[in-house]
């Protein structure tokens, strides 16, 4: 499976789905993140070697993907309108990501509509707040109106994914209750995911 993860906001847990996908893919496969943000946080985060997957640069993973079973791309932050038609044509899903906020609602809208005509391309909302809000609901509501397809699994907030990042590990590794609840948000994106696209 080839996935792309993309946003025009910072903050929204590129990284984090890069690295909690890509654990749940390695279950399946020898399988690759390329950290394409010049921050470089996948690779930092993966510096303690905990991970059952491999994290590389994008000009390290150079004429090495062919052998992975599995590839997800942590792409720049607000990437121009040609890269990202360029990166939507090369894997199997895009996922936009988004807070549920108004805010970042109407940005992900834009950069929804410069690949609108794709097929491969979902919004997955994260950084969800807890109940009693309702911004999911509404942003779940606001996005069927638009004609913008969403993935049914969510990313709730969770302090557990920073408490992983600062331990160089991902939540599913983690013995605590409240990381395995934080987990399950990312094994039923990847569940969903493998049913959509049959990879």
């Amino acid at each position: 499976m080839r996935i792309g993860i993309s946003a025009d906001k910072g903050g929204v847990g590129k990284t984090t789905t890069a690295v909690h996908l890509g654990s749940y893919l390695a279950r399946d496969g020898q399988t690759l993140v390329i950290d394409g943000d010049t921050n470089e946080s996948a690779i930092d985060w993966a510096a303690g070697g905990k991970f059952g997957f491999d994290v590389l640069s994008d000009q390290d993973a150079a004429g090495k993907v062919t052998a992975y079973k599995h590839v997800l791309l942590d792409t720049e932050a607000r990437p121009v309108t040609e890269d990202l038609k360029a990166l939507v044509k090369q894997v199997d899903v895009l996922l936009l990501l988004s807070r549920p906020s108004a805010t970042d609602l109407r940005v992900l809208l834009k950069t929804y509509a410069k690949v609108a005509s794709m097929k491969n391309v979902r919004v997955l909302l994260t950084q969800v707040p807890p109940a009693p809000s309702k911004s999911e609901e509404d942003a779940r509501e606001l996005l069927r109106e638009a004609g913008v397809p969403v993935c049914t699994a969510n990313i709730r907030r969770s302090a557990w994914f920073e408490h992983a990042s600062l331990d160089n590990t991902t939540t599913d590794q983690m013995r605590d209750v409240r990381a395995s609840i934080a987990w399950s948000d990312y094994e039923a994106l990847g569940d969903e995911l493998r049913a959509w696209t049959k990879l």
